[in-house]
């Protein structure tokens, strides 16, 4: 769905050890294959995952982008128990410079605050929480098999926290799903996470902007929430195109990172089915010191430990550093 940079085969050949050193239009060269309308050789600095018109300005230099990949609308838990009612949709039309309204909400539920950015952005990720996607679907939507439940009951009560009663389950060191939602094998809020799931794919791919003009690209994404022992080890999981896995990887499925690093490289990277994935850990202002801890499963060896850092030096090159609620670097 979205385009990656790659150095351009100039900056390539400084390095010895590059397999396109003495032959730069060889296949296996990602940088040099494909290169797109107008180039030849090597002078392509785009690598295209998809049959779509090459951007019209193009710069061999390259230029600075802005956008946030780290978004939440009202399928999060936190979010829309504070009253965000913004759906993905919301969120991408905001990032291009549409207004949204904000809370607080009038008695028909809509915000009576108008937000609008100064200058729309250039790229954006919806990163809702990838845990909950199904309790809260099941809590918010009439009717559902699970709204009228105490659980929900008590998430869509104004004088309670509903983010702090999701949240702190996912400080369990062995999370295991509500059973009061999803029933005793967990499956019964899966059939409502996959429909926001695809929703928040669609809302990305419906915002991303295939012209030849490049205005805007949307990441489908989403939030990994590992707060264990009330560290936020959470990241935030960016697809470089549409080829998503069915569902997303949460704390549930992989209580540890490594684990979230591992089955995404499995159901995506590795799949063979045009999945690529970054890993973005979340800024580190509440993690206690963890969030970049060397750890590693219980009688691991060092050649495990040294398989198991390669790995996360691939998944997530990248770590956040600031966003809109927060920042890494702080002085009490």
């Amino acid at each position: 769905m979205v385009l990656f940079y790659a150095p351009a085969c100039s900056e390539q050949k400084k390095a010895p050890a590059d397999p396109c050193l003495d032959n730069p239009t060889d296949p296996a060269c990602v940088v040099c294959v494909a290169p797109i309308a107008g180039d030849t050789d090597c002078d392509g600095l785009v690598l295209q995952t998809e049959d779509r018109p090459a951007c019209a300005n193009r710069n061999p230099v390259r230029d600075v982008y802005f956008g946030d990949l780290h978004v939440h609308t009202t399928f999060s838990f936190d979010a829309g128990a504070y009253d965000n009612v913004l759906l993905p949709e919301d969120a991408y039309a905001f990032a291009k410079g549409q207004p949204v309204l904000l809370p607080p909400l009038d008695e028909s539920g809509k915000g009576t605050r108008t937000a609008q950015l100064d200058r729309p952005l250039d790229f954006t990720a919806v990163t809702d929480h990838g845990e909950f996607l199904g309790e809260i679907g099941l809590c918010t939507t009439p009717g559902s098999a699970a709204y009228d439940s105490a659980t929900c009951v008590q998430y869509r009560d104004p004088a309670d926290n509903g983010a702090f009663q999701f949240g702190t389950q996912l400080a369990n060191p062995d999370p295991v799903r509500l059973t009061a939602l999803c029933g005793d094998d967990g499956t019964g809020c899966q059939a409502m996470a996959q429909q926001r799931w695809q929703t928040m794919q669609a809302a990305a791919e419906a915002a991303y902007d295939r012209t030849e003009a490049c205005n805007f690209t949307a990441f489908p994404a989403y939030e990994y929430t590992n707060t264990e022992l009330v560290s936020n080890l959470h990241r935030n999981v960016v697809f470089r195109n549409d080829r998503v896995p069915t569902l997303p990887v949460t704390y549930y499925e992989a209580s540890e990172p490594h684990l979230l690093w591992q089955q995404l490289d499995t159901q995506c990277n590795q799949a063979d089915t045009g999945c690529e994935v970054l890993v973005i850990p979340h800024n580190s202002n509440l993690s206690n010191g963890r969030l970049f801890a060397p750890t590693y499963p219980e009688g691991s060896t060092p050649e495990d430990e040294a398989s198991l850092a390669a790995l996360r030096q691939r998944m997530e090159p990248l770590a956040e550093i600031f966003q809109h609620k927060g920042a890494s670097e702080c002085r009490v």
